[in-house]
């Protein structure tokens, strides 16, 4: 009787939404709703479904968030170790030809071609990791928008870090203090979130033991990688001129580049972490 008296409801309320139907039927227990009972319980199955709607949205956007996460982590987890070469097919996204990877000074590499080459040239020489090498690049202060359509994300990180580097002048091993800011354009490719713009601002870099007010990364250490990545083994016909280079010298003014990204609806309204001359702030 009382399952008649339910599906009787379903009918005249017109939902086809079974949870919410049971739950306020149990809760009233009606036994024999009369039309001013079934139209408030109508109300109240409305509001029960647009809740349920908008916690279901929130939640994705929660987890959202939390796979981004976790994709930039394994970025930098495998980074330590140099798995670079493997991160075009894992990390990045397979369908968009304006996928790109810039990295301080190194130049800026866009489209999957370019962006294995310079992932290649990442991983280890001779496939073997060098004794003393140390990659710690840690993510903190994360600010990560999910558009409302659910396709793009947008995320920025500061990252105070370590590094092994080779002194120039004598060729030693030393330790690097290695501060940079992170900001990455997010695509979701079959239900996964990959990397679609990857760009790595530097803050400054100076021996461990050298106070960063001393400039050495403009100075000495930043002329030697630029080299590096000029000529020679490191000459690439993919690589385009580097976008945005701002790092810390005794006239250095902060910027605010990134800008943290703000809640938007579709990419297409927002701006690029891919082409720095947007990502000044939001439009």
């Amino acid at each position: 009787m009382k399952q008649n008296a339910m599906f009787k409801f379903m009918r005249l309320s017109g939902t086809t939404s079974v949870l919410p139907v049971i739950i306020v039927f149990v809760i009233t227990c009606c036994t024999g709703c009369n039309q001013s009972e079934i139209k408030s319980i109508e109300v109240r199955v409305k509001q029960l479904e647009e809740a349920n709607e908008f916690y279901q949205k929130k939640i994705e956007r929660l987890d959202a968030i939390q796979e981004i996460q976790n994709l930039m982590g394994r970025y930098i987890w495998m980074h330590e170790v140099q798995k670079d070469p493997e991160f075009i097919d894992t990390m990045f996204a397979k369908n968009n030809p304006d996928v790109s990877w810039e990295v301080a000074h190194m130049g800026l590499y866009r489209g999957r071609e370019a962006v294995k080459e310079i992932l290649d040239k990442h991983g280890p020489r001779g496939g073997t990791i060098a004794p003393g090498t140390l990659f710690i690049h840690t993510l903190t202060t994360p600010v990560i928008e999910i558009a409302e359509d659910g396709q793009t994300a947008k995320g920025v990180w500061k990252s105070p870090g370590a590094e092994t580097s080779t002194d120039p002048k004598t060729g030693k091993l030393m330790g690097m203090w290695a501060w940079t800011k992170y900001a990455c354009d997010f695509i979701k490719e079959d239900g996964q979130w990959k990397i679609l713009h990857y760009h790595v601002y530097r803050i400054f870099m100076t021996p461990a033991d050298m106070n960063y007010t001393d400039e050495y990364e403009s100075k000495v250490l930043g002329k030697a990688i630029a080299g590096a990545f000029s000529g020679g083994a490191q000459a690439s016909s993919n690589k385009q001129p580097t976008t945005y280079d701002n790092p810390f010298t005794t006239t250095y003014v902060p910027e605010l580049v990134p800008a943290p990204p703000v809640p938007y609806k579709t990419f297409s309204e927002t701006y690029s972490y891919g082409k720095p001359a947007e990502n000044t702030g939001a439009k």
